[in-house]
C-alpha cells in the first residue's frame, strides 16, 4: 500500500545518478532499505545500465536484497523535467518507481503488483501530470 510518504512530486535533478540517489534516499527515509542500498543501484546503472527503464517514461531502480533492503515495498517520485537515462526506446524518464525486494519471490510479488500500472498508458499519464500526493495515491491503490 503506498502512502503520502512514499511519494516525491515534480523533483528537481540533473542526471540518472542523481536520480537514483534520491528515490534511493525516499526508500532509507521510509525504512524499506539501508543506505547501502543506494550504492547498489548506482553500481548496478553503472555496469548495466538504463535496462530498468521499462516503458515510455517510467524507470524503476532497484539493488539486490543483500545490498541493503529491509523491507519489500516501493516509492513513487516523478521529476519536474523528463530526464534521459540513456534508454533507447522509453527515454525520457518522467516517473521514476524504486523498488526493494527482500528475496527474489518479493521481488517477483513487487514486479505483479505494478504490472497494473506498468501495462496500462493511462495511469502512467496521470501519474506524470499528478500535482498533489492524493492523486498519485489514488491511481497507485486502484
Amino acid at each position: 500500500m503506498i502512502t503520502e510518504k512514499h511519494v516525491a512530486l515534480n523533483i528537481a535533478t540533473d542526471s540518472p545518478q542523481d536520480v537514483i540517489s534520491q528515490v534511493g534516499q525516499l526508500m532509507v527515509n521510509n525504512g524499506l532499505v539501508e543506505p547501502s542500498y543506494i550504492e547498489g543501484m548506482l553500481h548496478i546503472y553503472e555496469e548495466f545500465g538504463p535496462y530498468w527503464v521499462l516503458t515510455h517514461g517510467l524507470a524503476m531502480p532497484h539493488a539486490r536484497p543483500e545490498d541493503g533492503a529491509i523491507e519489500s515495498g516501493f516509492v513513487i517520485m516523478t521529476l519536474e523535467q523528463p530526464l534521459n537515462f540513456g534508454h533507447e526506446e522509453h527515454d525520457p524518464v518522467s516517473i521514476v518507481i524504486g523498488m526493494s525486494a527482500t528475496d527474489q519471490n518479493k521481488h517477483i510479488e513487487n514486479i505483479q503488483q505494478l504490472t497494473q500500472v506498468l501495462n496500462n498508458k493511462q495511469k502512467i499519464n496521470m501519474i506524470m501530470q499528478a500535482k498533489e500526493y492524493p492523486e498519485v495515491i489514488e491511481i497507485m491503490n486502484r
